[in-house]
């Protein structure tokens, strides 16, 4: 799948999912053209979210990312079961999609969180989403 395509896909797969937090946000499809914008490095990636120099950067497996909303309970309603498969779509996705995922979380309590990887064109597409943890 080209990037362009990968885009698409990512941008429909994630209409109407909230990432659940003390804030459950909206999960953004972001891309890195590394031909335009150069290496994507955490730096980079920093700055162009608006992070300030000092942001504490920390990694984490990307599979983690998905952990906890890939998981189908008998408890959950009719409605949590299709988000639940959703999110296993867009992980199936993603990860057979990009090469070197990652995730990283920008901040503390108040955190940026990115899930990423390399497409086959060479660019960078990921997933970004914000957390709040008390």
């Amino acid at each position: 799948m080209t990037t362009d395509e990968l885009i698409d896909k990512l941008q429909q797969l994630v209409v109407g999912l909230l990432y659940p937090s003390e804030t459950d946000a909206p999960i953004e499809v972001f891309v890195w053209r590394t031909a335009e914008k150069g290496a994507c490095t955490d730096d980079n990636l920093a700055f162009e979210f608006h992070h300030p120099e000092d942001v504490l950067i920390s990694e984490s497996e990307a599979e983690e990312f998905f952990e906890g909303v890939t998981e189908i309970y008998e408890w959950h309603t009719p409605e949590e079961i299709d988000e639940t498969k959703q999110y296993q779509e867009l992980r199936d996705v993603f990860f057979a999609n990009v090469t070197k995922p990652r995730q990283l979380w920008f901040g503390e309590r108040k955190v940026d969180v990115l899930v990423f990887g390399r497409t086959s064109d060479g660019d960078v597409v990921g997933l970004k989403t914000y957390i709040v943890e008390t």
